[in-house]
């Protein structure tokens, strides 16, 4: 499987937490918004207060020097092996001085949300990609795109109807 499969896997989770496109949290979702270990499993999505926190529009980089659209100035997905351990991924995490925030279980791994230190311009996600990227426990690192998914038109009836 390749890594854009993985992301194009990634996009398409139904559960993925962004208030902008529709969340699917429940109350069965810890109330603890940040993890002082890596999990050794990918952890439930974003709780609420993390998720309003994170992609509330004065956090967003709109259409910057770095990436097109918008993404949290702060959030980077990682995918590690499924064969590396938990102290193994918090070497990873602590590599780019990341805390872990929430995560979507996709049967073989996951997906964990690393918040960083941001800036305004994308370059510290990029960096923050770049570092994981190299890194051989990582199978995929991305900025947060899930601001970049479009939700189906409301004005649409159906797939085979032009919008009015």
């Amino acid at each position: 499987m390749t890594k854009y499969t993985l992301l194009a896997l990634v996009l398409a989770a139904p559960t993925l937490a962004c208030p902008s496109v529709g969340s699917a949290q429940t109350a069965t979702v810890p109330t603890q918004p940040r993890y002082e270990r890596v999990p050794a499993v990918p952890p439930p999505p974003l709780v609420d207060s993390v998720a309003e926190r994170l992609y509330h529009p004065d956090n967003l980089i709109v259409n910057g020097p770095v990436y097109r659209g918008r993404i949290p100035s702060n959030v980077v997905w990682v995918i590690f092996h499924d064969s590396v351990a938990q102290p193994g991924r918090q070497s990873v995490v602590d590599l780019i001085e990341g805390v872990v925030v929430g995560g979507q279980y996709l049967g073989l791994g996951g997906i964990y949300y690393i918040e960083i230190e941001g800036d305004s311009t994308g370059h510290a996600i990029r960096e923050a990609v770049l570092r994981l990227e190299a890194h051989p426990a990582v199978v995929l690192a991305s900025p947060d795109l899930s601001l970049l998914v479009t939700p189906p038109s409301p004005l649409r009836r159906s797939e085979n109807e032009p919008p009015r």
